[in-house]
This record gives structure tokens, C-alpha cells and sequence, in this order.
């Protein structure tokens, strides 16, 4: 009718395993245990669990059973900044040792206690036929012991289980529940290129109408160059049309000397004075021209030196990832009353342990 049950396959066999023992044959093996490492003996009150066993054992090698603690226990992280209000279902095994060592007052504190999320290890209420067992230590034996123990695993879950959480100063954002740090690292180094890109775009519409003025007074002062050549070019033929008139009138008229050669001399000279002075306005034209060139590349320099600078410091990699932690509300921590539970573990011939369960 589907999968069997441990108790179910036991009953089934049992008969066979009647009759094998009834039925002659060779000398029996010597039990794998001695006496010490027979199942040890607990009050009737006492609630008993047995990590189901992942994995064979090889053989020559032996399959014991270590004491441990067993709590469960729902975890409430609350962080109204981050917007953060999470409930978490944890389970603790806590070692109690492999030779009857005495316990100590916080159990839970061990190097080797294992804290499983969802993936908790499956339970069974019946231990596998043919293993050793460790020693048990008094106060585990003892249903009292175990009140003080759900106390303290209260105090261990608060102190040493809380919920991973990230942060980034520079750019003011948090890590989403659940987020691993290398996720929340990538998503900090995308939102500090984002950021870079907008500062970098603030700047350039910052010198962008420095620049579009300065290239304005560069095409005006180009102009006033083009006007000054053009009126040096006018004033220079008109002295030299006034200059040609005066030299003949003084060749071919009648008096050399006469007003209206000398009329047209002054004329002459005028011209060219003006001439000679559209030529000094050029020069000035030219030097504005090159001084606002001057400016402008002055003032694109400055930009990209600007621009450098925020960019080396708003470079994504600069920006630094910490811890921060979030503590469960230590007044909603709600756990399960704590039991024994029976861890297996395979020895093999060279007296090694390997823990024949599944670790976080």
C-alpha cells in the first residue's frame, strides 16, 4: 500500500527474524557494542527524537548514536526603515558530547550547534536496530533540565541568529530579505553607475551654457574681424582711388597747387590714416578673438578635469558594502518545548566520526 514504516517493516519481519534465531547454525557474532554502549535509559516524560540517517554505512564500520539537543523555534524580524517584517522558522541541534560530558550552562553556544532553515533534518521516533550509543550526561536524563534550556536557546537565537542584512552608506540603500551579499553588491555597483551617469550628466548642463556663451562671443569676435578686414579693405582702396585722383589732377592740371588739388590731398591723406586705423582695429579684432578662443579651451579643460574627478569618485567599485545585521524582536521569539534527539554517526575502523546526517 506505498512506502512502509519502520514499525511496519519491523512487524513484517518479525516472524522471520524468530525463526532465524530458533534455527541452528554458525556461532553468533559478537555484539557491536558492549554493555556502555547499550541504548541509555530515559524518563518516560522525556521526549525522544532520531535523525533519520543519510547515507550507508561502509563496512567495518559502525553506526552510533550522539546525544544533541533539538529546538524549534519562530524567529520575528522586524526593521520598519528597510520596510522589513519577516517571520522565520528555525531548528537547532545543539551536541551534547560522545562520552556523558557534563553539560554546560548554554548549550547552544557550541562551535559545532547546527542552525537549519527549512531544510531541517528529518525526524523519526524510532532509533535503527544494531547501533551503539554514546553516553548521555546526567541533567540530559532529567525533564527539568530542558525548561532552562528553552530559556537559554531563546537568549542564543536573539544573540546569535540574526537576519543577514547589507548596506551601502554612500548610496543609502539596504539589502532586500533574503538578498546574498554578492546579489546586493552587483545591484549596489549598477545603482553607483546610475548614479555616476546622473552627476556626470548635472555636469555637463552645468558648463554646457558656459560653453555655448563663450562660443557665442568667439563667433561675434570672428565677425568683428571679418567687419575690420572689410572696412580696411574699403578704406585702403578709397585711399588709394584718392591718393591715384590727387597724383593725377596734380600731373595734368593747370595748377599744380591749386584748392582743389590741395582739397583732395587732405582727402588722400584721411584715407589712408583711416585705412592705417582699420588695420590697428583688425589686430584688435584678431587678439579678442584669440583670447576667447583661449577662454573656451580654458574652460573645456576645466571641464574635464571636473569631469575626472567625479568620476574617479563616484566610481562603482569605491563604494563600500557592510553588515547590518537585523536582530529578531526578542519578545516574539516563540519556541518549541527543547528535546532530546539522537544524532547517527558513522566510525569507521580507524576510530574516525563522520556524522551520518545532513549539516546546514
Amino acid at each position: 500500500r506505498g512506502p512502509l514504516t519502520r514499525a511496519q517493516i519491523k512487524t513484517l519481519m518479525a516472524d522471520k527474524r524468530a525463526a532465524a534465531a530458533a534455527a541452528p547454525g554458525p556461532k553468533a557474532e559478537k555484539p557491536q557494542g558492549k554493555a556502555k554502549d547499550a541504548r541509555p535509559g530515559v524518563p518516560p516524560d522525556l521526549t525522544e527524537h532520531f535523525v533519520l540517517r543519510d547515507g550507508g554505512v561502509p563496512r567495518g564500520s559502525t553506526l552510533v548514536y550522539r546525544p544533541a539537543l533539538l529546538g524549534r523555534a519562530r524567529l520575528h524580524y522586524v526593521q520598519a526603515r528597510q520596510d522589513v517584517d519577516e517571520w522565520t522558522e528555525v531548528t537547532v541541534l545543539a551536541p551534547l558530547g560522545r562520552g556523558g560530558e557534563r553539560v554546560a550552562a548554554d548549550p547552544w553556544a557550541a562551535d559545532a550547534t547546527a542552525v537549519y532553515g527549512a531544510e531541517a533534518p528529518d525526524l523519526d521516533t524510532e532509533p535503527e536496530d544494531g547501533a551503539n550509543w554514546a553516553k548521555l550526561p546526567t541533567s540530559a536524563a532529567q525533564a527539568k533540565s530542558y525548561k532552562t534550556w528553552e530559556r537559554v536557546l531563546k537568549s542564543y537565537l536573539y544573540r546569535e541568529h540574526p537576519m543577514p542584512f547589507y548596506r551601502c552608506r554612500a548610496l543609502k540603500v539596504w539589502s532586500e530579505p533574503g538578498e546574498v551579499e554578492g546579489d546586493f553588491k552587483a545591484r549596489v555597483a549598477q545603482l553607483g553607475r546610475e548614479h555616476r551617469d546622473l552627476q556626470v550628466e548635472k555636469l555637463k548642463r552645468k558648463y554646457e551654457p558656459k560653453i555655448a556663451r563663450m562660443q557665442e562671443r568667439i563667433r561675434k569676435a570672428d565677425q568683428a574681424v571679418e567687419r575690420e578686414e572689410d572696412q580696411y579693405s574699403q578704406a585702403r582702396t578709397s585711399s588709394w582711388i584718392s591718393m591715384a585722383g590727387t597724383v593725377l589732377g596734380a600731373l595734368f592740371g593747370r595748377k599744380v597747387l591749386s584748392k582743389g588739388n590741395v582739397s583732395k590731398a587732405g582727402t588722400a591723406a584721411r584715407s589712408a590714416g583711416r585705412a592705417s586705423q582699420q588695420k590697428a582695429d583688425i589686430d584688435r579684432a584678431k587678439a579678442d578673438a584669440k583670447e576667447r578662443r583661449e577662454d573656451l579651451v580654458e574652460l573645456e579643460e576645466q571641464f574635464q578635469t571636473d569631469l575626472d574627478a567625479l568620476q574617479e569618485k563616484l566610481d562603482p567599485s569605491r563604494y563600500e558594502v557592510e553588515a547590518a545585521p537585523i536582530r529578531p524582536r526578542k519578545s516574539d521569539i516563540a519556541a518549541d518545548p527543547v528535546t532530546l534527539a539522537w544524532t547517527p554517526w558513522v566510525i569507521d575502523e580507524a576510530g574516525i566520526a563522520t556524522p551520518a546526517f545532513r549539516t546546514p
